[in-house]
């Protein structure tokens, strides 16, 4: 915005064709790049604006497209018209303003008007200079800027929230000691923890939320934790994952379609029906990080990941606690120090 605005001041005086009375054509010295090129055409123009003899120039940057043009004397002092070919300001293309400037004005064309010389100009644009220039002086200073932007510092306790919502339904290991396992309830986001095998299963039944079969079975699956242990019938599910999934662990088929239960578990199909396994990703993320149990089945345990969205069966302490390890996030002590914690 501020660019914009000083390539806009930076232009003073331009026109199409010289003023007729002077009887001659104007010299064209080039093109003028505001972020840097042109320096010869600046030099030019400079050069015949000392002298106030006709010359023209265009002037171009930030999508701004103007021409300038030295039309003579006008008593002491020398014309310089502009106009604007292209503009994003609102009344500045196709409009123009011709400025009365004394011949001792170190005039550049990269320099911003002054506000005092905008009093020797007269046309259509003066108008639209004048609110620019308005806009200009509104700009907050590096002081006022800096403050500002230190009010809209978030809190401490705002960046505790965002922090806690973020950890919420996370296994955290802490890394500095001895990679303890704790599970930050999505509940009330207090970390629990997990200690041995035994007591993070525990930890998990008490923390688990009963679900029924067709909401549990809407989150996706992953398919690797149900793999882990005796296959009776060789389908590529251990029978304690088949009797969490209800499929049957002594038939490779369940439903009879010439698949076997695992292959159609891993690509998504129901191994008890003929469907694709309809899975509801927003369902899911609403529960990220939860405990299920499956109230309908035999109470199997269930963690939904919180980033996977997958759900993750927790089968006995060792698989739980294993799974737990696998998907845990490292923590230091100094971020680990502001979550509370079950005591």
């Amino acid at each position: 915005m501020m660019q914009r605005i000083i390539f806009v001041l930076a232009i003073a005086g331009i026109a199409l064709t010289p003023n007729p009375a002077l009887g001659q054509s104007p010299y064209e010295c080039g093109s003028i790049d505001v972020t840097g090129a042109g320096d010869e055409a600046e030099t030019c123009f400079e050069t015949y604006f000392s002298a106030c003899l006709p010359a023209k120039v265009v002037v171009s940057g930030n999508g701004e497209v103007a021409e300038r043009t030295i039309l003579g004397m006008k008593g002491d002092a020398c014309e310089v018209q502009t106009t604007f070919l292209q503009s994003t300001w609102k009344d500045f293309k196709g409009h123009s303003m011709i400025c009365v400037l004394p011949q001792d004005l170190k005039y550049f064309s990269r320099n911003i008007l002054a506000p005092g010389e905008l009093a020797r100009c007269s046309g259509e644009l003066v108008p639209a200079y004048g609110r620019v220039q308005t806009e200009m002086q509104k700009q907050p200073s590096a002081e006022e800027m800096f403050y500002s932007n230190l009010a809209k510092l978030p809190s401490k306790e705002e960046v505790q929230n965002t922090k806690m919502k973020r950890l919420r339904g996370r296994i955290l290991i802490a890394t500095e000691r001895n990679g303890e396992a704790w599970y930050v309830r999505p509940k009330d986001s207090k970390a629990v923890f997990l200690g041995r095998p035994a007591d993070a299963f525990a930890v998990m039944r008490s923390s688990g939320i009963g679900i029924k079969n067709s909401d549990m079975d809407s989150i996706p699956l992953a398919y690797e934790t149900l793999r882990d242990g005796t296959d009776t019938d060789g389908d590529g599910l251990s029978d304690r994952g088949e009797a969490a999934i209800g499929t049957d662990p002594a038939a490779a088929d369940t439903d009879g379609d010439g698949y076997a239960d695992g292959l159609e578990v891993m690509n998504g199909y129901s191994p008890t029906g003929a469907a694709r396994i309809a899975t509801n990703k927003q369902f899911a993320s609403r529960h990220a990080g939860v405990i299920f149990l499956a109230v309908q089945r035999n109470g199997e345990a269930w963690y939904v990941h919180p980033t996977e969205l997958r759900r993750y069966y927790l089968g006995k302490p060792s698989d739980a606690f294993a799974i737990m390890k696998k998907t845990g996030m490292g923590i230091t002590d100094v971020d680990f120090a502001d979550i509370p914690r079950v005591k």
